[in-house]
């Protein structure tokens, strides 16, 4: 088929679509988790609607300043949990642009 990858670009137009994809990734600016936010505790092995639900309790950063793990309460205690695998369910209120109340 191409044998050289300059062959490809000169059909393709020369864009790099996979590079542009992954700088915009790192460009966005994401949600950060919140005390009082309500979380998604990501389990393995099991399906989303199985994930047990909870609260952020507290945020404990690392040495660079990133949260990088919270307290969360659950039904069943609290532990600590990696930021990485909560999935945030309900934003706070002032994120919330449909609600008139959310506003004040």
């Amino acid at each position: 088929m191409f044998s050289k990858k300059s062959e490809i670009q000169k059909i393709d137009g020369g864009d790099d679509h996979d590079d542009a994809t992954a700088k915009m990734k790192w460009k966005t600016q994401k949600l950060e988790p919140n005390i009082g936010d309500i979380v998604l505790q990501c389990e393995d092995g099991q399906t989303r609607s199985n994930w047990p639900m909870g609260r952020i309790l507290e945020l404990y950063p690392s040495s660079d300043g990133m949260k990088r793990s919270a307290l969360v309460k659950t039904v069943a205690g609290t532990l600590v949990r990696s930021i990485r695998k909560l999935q945030l369910i309900e934003p706070p209120a002032t994120y919330c642009e449909t609600c008139a109340w959310a506003r004040e």
